[in-house]
């Protein structure tokens, strides 16, 4: 963690899920349901956490070598009609709205999105929440290649005109950790997917437990 918290960061970078939404039901249902369409065994909560959490859809498939880029596109649009058949699920973070617009009310803070999720996709969900005009960018899963790469981070902080050290990145998975590493960002990581004690024993990182802390990161002073 930096001394002069906030003297210098111009950007702070949101993933979507599991960071301002809680859409694990909704990811979990979505990809059970591709998977029984395709004629693939379903996986439990547990798998579906360790291994396909915060994963770009269409790599789920990434084994099936033989399969075109027609049918692995099909398969990433079928996961993004049921993901948002069952968006009924999904549910902003306690917070999310008020640290974004505290950000936006700052003057000081660009504000960008980067998700392994379908741009158009993401998208919507923004609307949903009635998020869009808090946003300076978005990166989505189909704008360049997903996370672990540090790409999506580098092309967000490309498109705000900013160096990477001079953003926050904020995650929830072990992809985060490595996108907002491997970026040159400062990395904070909530307790969504890991326990606290398990993020601490990571280097280089910013463990959070409330995406409240975000603000105290970037020096914005909120009643808290």
């Amino acid at each position: 963690m930096r001394e002069d918290e906030g003297a210098d960061f111009k950007a702070v970078l949101f993933d979507k899920d599991g960071v301002l939404i809680d859409s694990v039901d909704t990811c979990f249902d979505a990809v059970n349901g591709m998977l029984r369409h395709y004629g693939r065994p379903e996986v439990t909560k547990d798998f579906f956490m360790r291994e396909l959490w915060g994963r770009k859809s269409g790599t789920i498939f990434e084994d099936e070598e033989n399969l075109s880029t027609a049918e692995k596109r099909d398969r990433v649009e079928h996961y993004n009609r049921l993901r948002d058949q069952c968006d009924d699920k999904t549910r902003a973070f306690p917070r999310a709205t008020e640290v974004l617009r505290s950000l936006k009310e700052s003057g000081k803070i660009k504000i960008g999105l980067v998700t392994s999720t379908e741009k158009g996709t993401a998208m919507r969900i923004l609307e949903r929440f009635s998020w869009i005009s808090y946003f300076d960018v978005v990166v989505g899963g189909d704008d360049a290649e997903p996370k672990p790469s540090p790409k999506p981070v580098l092309l967000a902080c490309e498109k705000l005109g900013i160096l990477p050290s001079e953003a926050l990145y904020v995650g929830d998975t072990t992809a985060d950790i490595s996108a907002g590493k491997s970026a040159g960002c400062t990395t904070a990581i909530i307790t969504s997917s890991m326990t606290f004690e398990e993020l601490s024993a990571v280097e280089g990182i910013t463990p959070i437990r409330d995406l409240g802390e975000v603000l105290r990161l970037v020096g914005i002073c909120t009643r808290d």
